[in-house]
């Protein structure tokens, strides 16, 4: 049998680039159509953590217990109430930016950013580190505002290619890559209702957030038609829209 994504990323004539810019774009979308916020606190009531707002998790949610909370959320996100809003989002947001079909990431990543936890900083690195296609597009939706320490910081995607090149051309340890590229990035402002959007070659990370609050986010990736996906697969790692109701 041809796998489900033999006719999603290896058509014979690739589509026309989109004409929108993902060069770190953000965009707005209604909080009261796709609920992401009013999901995921429900989902913590649930599970017996009594958070009244997401930014508060760290008053409530003990350091150590967030890594595994995290998972669970991330498994939740297979429920019926969260596809609802997330096919919808996928569909009625992202899909007429990227002008073709698009397939989203079957699980889509929680975090939250704890303040003054060092040790939850990821280092900055691109997504074709880990086996992404150019062609994918990053989303980052954060449902708590961000801006300086507690937020993503990226780097433009020209300037991410002369650091990578510049990194490999001296054959850098990790910790000196580190110490080349955050200098370069900026952090995002966002708040409930923005959306950021870049690509797999573009730098990214964040550090240590001293802000006093907790950023809570949700990102993944959709798969563009005809586009370059390398190692992720429509019908394994990404999954194809259902029919809209």
């Amino acid at each position: 049998r041809r796998p489900v994504d033999a006719d999603f990323s290896r058509t014979a004539r690739r589509p026309e680039p989109s004409t929108v810019d993902f060069d770190i774009r953000t965009i707005q979308y209604a909080l009261e159509r796709y609920p992401f916020d009013r999901w995921l606190l429900d989902q913590l009531q649930a599970a017996g953590h009594p958070v009244e707002a997401l930014d508060r998790w760290h008053e409530v949610v003990p350091g150590e217990a967030t890594a595994a909370l995290t998972k669970r959320l991330i498994r939740a996100t297979e429920s019926m109430a969260f596809r609802e809003i997330y096919f919808a989002f996928v569909r009625e947001v992202l899909q007429p930016l990227a002008g073709v079909e698009i397939a989203p990431q079957r699980y889509p990543n929680v975090r939250a950013h704890l303040p003054d936890r060092p040790e939850m900083c990821i280092p900055f690195h691109t997504d074709g580190w880990y086996g992404h296609g150019p062609d994918e597009i990053n989303v980052w939706l954060p449902l708590t505002a961000a801006q300086g320490t507690s937020s993503l910081a990226l780097i433009p995607h020209a300037r991410s290619q002369e650091l990578i090149a510049e990194a490999k051309a001296r054959r850098m340890r990790l910790s000196e890559m580190e110490a080349l590229f955050g200098p370069e990035a900026a952090a995002v402002s966002v708040v409930p209702g923005d959306v950021v959007l870049f690509t797999p070659e573009h730098l990214h990370g964040n550090t240590a957030n001293r802000t006093g609050r907790t950023r809570v986010s949700i990102d993944f990736r959709v798969a563009v038609k005809g586009g370059r996906i390398n190692k992720k697969r429509v019908g394994g790692y990404f999954v194809l829209l259902p029919e809209a109701a």
